[in-house]
């Protein structure tokens, strides 16, 4: 039973040290990486618009995922409209996708291989950092 105990503790570790350093590594991606043509045709055509016409598709784009949009929106009038204000909600949703990759990891063993397939995968972190509806 102790043995249960220290095997759950270290494979729990090594999950929180490698999300936490895969979330460091978006974040810095995040805040170094200048914006992209995507990105500021976001902010620019649909984040300024109001809640309704993002709703509402007033004007149609694939470039306006709703959700995003409005999330976006959100964080824009709390912090203001910096390059890292604008991928706060995909950076929100890395931390959300690695806490359930981590709950799935647990129930399939085993959790540590597991847990690093899904996570260290360089298109999905590059999505993470970006701010784009696929994040």
């Amino acid at each position: 039973m102790r043995d249960n105990a220290k095997y759950w503790l270290l494979q729990n570790s090594i999950i929180a040290a490698t999300a936490i350093a895969l979330l460091g590594y978006t974040t810095v991606r995040a805040v170094s990486l200048g914006i992209t043509f995507d990105e500021a045709l976001t902010f620019r055509e649909f984040v300024t618009q109001s809640f309704w016409d993002i709703v509402t598709l007033d004007s149609v784009s694939a470039n306006n995922h709703i959700f995003h949009t409005l999330l976006v929106k959100f964080f824009t009038g709390i912090f203001g409209d910096s390059t890292f204000v604008i991928r706060m909600p995909n950076l929100i949703g890395h931390v959300l996708f690695l806490f359930f990759t981590w709950r799935f990891a647990i129930k399939v063993k085993p959790a540590v291989p597991i847990f690093i397939l899904l996570n260290a995968h360089l298109v999905i972190l590059e999505m993470f950092a970006l701010a784009r509806g696929y994040g």
